[in-house]
């Protein structure tokens, strides 16, 4: 959780094959809490 708003999101989907783009899509009310815009780089961590 870096950068002026940094955030966290729980008990996301996430669906993964070799052949996928690695891309996170957010809703607008999302993106905009974590101060995000669209090209942002974020960190995805496998929880529990």
């Amino acid at each position: 959780m870096s950068g002026d708003r940094g955030g966290r999101l729980d008990k996301v989907l996430v669906k993964a094959k070799e052949n996928y783009n690695l891309e996170l899509h957010l809703d607008m009310d999302e993106a905009n809490a974590m101060g995000l815009k669209n090209g942002d780089e974020v960190e995805i961590i496998k929880g529990e």
